[in-house]
């Protein structure tokens, strides 16, 4: 049976727990409460009729099936990415190891507004580069990329967790002892055998806990669903709720019974994790070596390694990051071309400069930024 809290937390420390506890639940609990009441409440009293109007129509399977197609996907992207960089960096001999850590979390800094933006100025149908870029070299007929997809959002969102995903099982990675594998690789095992049968068995709960959480943040994400979704005729949970209030006049409850399920579905993938860390000797190492972590030998396949880690440092970064400046410098988009670059200029970012309540607005994000930071950390 499991230890009483009286044994595993001192009285000082059982005080300070609930007082942090009792303030997190004072900051969560009257959103929820007024979401749930208001997705009940008509204008005669309580009623189901929200609901009904969010899921009783045609479309919302639709609504529900590309939220869970766009969650599920991004988690799945992120975690497979984040995984194989953090494998990489953390646990074999590839080269430029300090490098592709830095380059890892570049993407942090780049809002995941802007990132959508870049990957449709690069994927249009109509407008994308690639898409200009595969035309003339190849000759290909039409859009051969279609960033206005599930996939598109998937795509972006996916590469904008992915940095999300290197963070946390770099931290499981570094605190997994090697003992095991070394074992098993003294006794003739294979570089894939001992990833797939020891290194991601003993990561398991780290990898549970994380695919639910990603789920939780896409299904949370907005930017990337309006911008790209939206257009195309593919809503989501998010997008949902923010059209029922841009109506006029705002349907609220048709909106908070968006926002209702959306919270459940959240609250499932969370506590989705549970069994898989219930047992945590199960994940855990017996070594008199103080945990030591040995380094694959890559061998051969460094150079292969090297090249996956610049590569997700080109789609993540350097793409999105040039066709920005492009564009910024630009009086309206076109593909790069010489009569393009004719008309290059700073005027963008003159105007920028001299607009006014540019002090203001820098500001208020600084201090958004740092006061947010703050009390997130202190929680």
């Amino acid at each position: 049976m499991p230890a009483p809290v009286s044994r595993l937390f001192p009285a000082a420390d059982r005080i300070v727990l609930g007082g942090v506890a009792l303030v997190v639940a004072l900051l969560v609990a009257p959103p929820l409460v007024f979401l749930a009441g208001r997705s009940v409440t008509g204008p005669d009293g309580p009623t189901i009729a929200n609901f009904a109007a969010a899921y009783g129509g045609a479309g919302a399977f639709a609504v529900v099936s590309n939220s869970l197609q766009y969650a599920l996907g991004t988690a799945a992207f992120a975690l497979c990415a984040g995984t194989a960089l953090a494998w990489i960096n953390e646990r074999t001999n590839a080269p430029f190891k300090t490098l592709v850590f830095a380059a890892a979390l570049a993407p942090l800094a780049i809002p995941n507004m802007l990132l959508a933006i870049a990957w449709a100025l690069l994927a249009s149908p109509r407008i994308g580069l690639i898409n200009a870029a595969l035309g003339a070299m190849l000759g290909i007929e039409g859009a051969a990329l279609d960033i206005y997809s599930i996939a598109g959002m998937v795509w972006v969102d996916g590469l904008h967790e992915t940095p999300f995903a290197f963070l946390m099982m770099t931290a499981a990675f570094r605190a997994s002892d090697s003992a095991l594998e070394e074992a098993a690789r003294a006794s003739g095992a294979s570089t894939a055998r001992v990833l797939g049968r020891i290194t991601l068995r003993l990561v398991a709960p780290a990898l549970a806990a994380l695919f639910a959480l990603l789920v939780v943040r896409a299904l949370e994400s907005f930017e990337t669903p309006a911008l790209l979704g939206m257009p195309a005729g593919l809503p989501v949970l998010t997008s949902a709720i923010y059209e029922a209030l841009g109506r006029y006049p705002s349907d609220l409850g048709l909106a908070s019974a968006h926002g209702t399920v959306l919270v459940a579905v959240a609250l499932l993938g969370v506590f989705a994790q549970a069994p898989a860390t219930r047992q945590p000797a199960r994940f855990a190492t017996l070594t008199g070596r103080g945990g030591q972590r040995g380094l694959v030998d890559l061998g051969r396949w460094r150079a292969a390694a090297c090249a996956l880690c610049l590569a997700y440092v080109f789609v993540a970064i350097v793409l999105p990051v040039a066709v920005l400046v492009w564009a910024s410098l630009q009086p309206f988009y076109a593909v790069p071309s010489r009569a393009a670059l004719e008309r290059a200029s700073l005027a963008a970012y003159r105007a920028v400069v001299a607009r006014q309540g540019l002090g203001g607005a820098l500001a208020n994000s600084v201090f958004l930024a740092g006061a947010t930071a703050t009390l997130v950390m202190a929680l």
